[in-house]
């Protein structure tokens, strides 16, 4: 029928007979894939350390120990997310997202949040200085 988009089904007809367009395909980039492979029970991306392939008789112990994996950092997590669509990762939510997550509760409940008291803060007095003995003539 149409091209990879597009699904035929029975009832699938839309005005006119043309096919529905399914939305959009959730596609895994390869790349990404062979560099972050596993996802932690708490939902972390891990990843391999990088420098750390060959080449590590000649730099010491120190470079031979500290081969591995590690997990993928909070600022490129989102990115790291948004190329692997599959993998399973939980989604870190913004501060901003979850203050309007918080004010859509808030609205279909009907409660407003108790607002803060302000806190009046009285500047210090300053004492007067006792006035000078009147110089001596």
């Amino acid at each position: 029928m149409g091209g990879s988009s597009f699904f035929s089904c029975k009832g699938a007809k839309g005005k006119k007979g043309h096919t529905i367009m399914a939305g959009f395909k959730l596609k895994t980039r390869k790349a990404a894939a062979k560099r972050f492979r596993k996802v932690t029970g708490t939902g972390k991306i891990v990843r391999s350390k990088g420098a750390h392939g060959h080449f590590l008789s000649k730099r010491g112990q120190q470079a031979r120990d500290s081969q591995g994996t590690t997990l993928v950092h909070e600022s490129n997590y989102d990115q790291v997310c948004a190329l692997l669509p599959n993998l399973g990762a939980k989604r870190k939510r913004t501060q901003a997202l979850k203050n309007a997550m918080r004010r859509a509760k808030e609205a279909l409940s009907g409660t407003k949040p108790a607002a803060k008291k302000a806190v009046a803060v009285k500047a210090p007095v300053k004492k007067a200085a006792p006035k000078a003995a009147a110089s001596a003539e």
